[in-house]
């Protein structure tokens, strides 16, 4: 990995010094730098007025997108609402096959009631609570 390919506002540099507060006021989450760096190609110096170039997978993601709005629109509702069936029934379909896959697995039972079996000690203290309140 090279240095670029890291959220630079979170870190340290130097390796020796953290953001100083000027610094820290500016930086950006992780999500928001994977989006902007990583996915549309911004670099710190885009501006409004150099927006960068084109992104050749997002390009081809919104033409296949018309593509299949265009061939559900020449062909009608009917056709589509098959697809529909396919789309809400698939997803239930894997679940159910995973699930299978899950409880005929060694040690199963032992997750399953570690799961359901609370901490109290851990549920009775404040930090799983503050942890919790800070991720919404």
């Amino acid at each position: 990995f090279s240095a670029g390919e890291y959220n630079q506002t979170h870190c340290r540099y130097d390796n020796s010094r953290f953001l100083d507060l000027s610094e820290a006021l500016g930086r950006r989450s992780a999500s928001e730098d994977y989006f902007s760096t990583h996915l549309l190609g911004f670099q710190d110096s885009n501006s409004w007025d150099d927006m960068g170039s084109f992104q050749t997978h997002l390009v081809i993601c919104l033409v296949l997108a018309w593509t299949l709005i265009a061939a559900c629109l020449c062909k009608g509702v009917k056709p589509s609402g098959k697809i529909v069936y396919f789309t809400a029934i698939y997803p239930f379909i894997i679940l159910i096959i995973l699930f299978i896959r899950g409880i005929t697995l060694p040690g199963s039972l032992d997750g399953v009631l570690w799961y359901i079996s609370p901490q109290w000690d851990k549920v009775l203290s404040i930090q799983p609570w503050s942890d919790a309140a800070a991720q919404i």
